[in-house]
């Protein structure tokens, strides 16, 4: 099952606009854009048996979420692409089963990058330049 692409409200235009200075102020790095969300969405989605739970930071966050609270299931309480600093998976399940392998497969099938982190499997919309 694909993920649908996004259809923006002009409102959402309008706050996106705004939301490109903010990043190059930032010193944000753009590392992924809505269609390899969607690509990154699709390759997690169709791992047989696994329901992603997943923490994320957003790019006005000004901390990480807590290491102890998942939130789930993908994609839903997802916010606009764009606002996505990373999303970190959850490779254990609720049923204790370790999905690590079959994630790492399908990020790499689809091309997209990820880093190993002592909770999960974080993949990055951006990187930050400044601390």
């Amino acid at each position: 099952m694909a993920v649908k692409k996004d259809r923006l409200s002009d409102a959402q235009k309008a706050e996106l606009e705004k939301l490109r200075p903010f990043i190059a102020r930032s010193g944000l790095i753009v590392k992924m854009n809505a269609a390899n969300w969607r690509s990154t969405l699709d390759a997690i989605l169709g791992i047989s048996g696994y329901s992603p739970r997943y923490r994320m930071r957003c790019v006005r966050d000004l901390q990480d979420p807590p290491e102890s609270i998942w939130l789930g299931p993908l994609p839903e309480g997802l916010p606009l692409y764009n606002y996505i600093e990373w999303i970190e998976l959850n490779p254990i399940s609720v049923d204790k089963a370790d999905y690590s392998t079959a994630i790492r497969a399908a990020l790499q099938t689809k091309g997209i990058s990820f880093s190993l982190t002592k909770t999960g499997i974080r993949v990055y919309g951006y990187l930050r330049t400044k601390p």
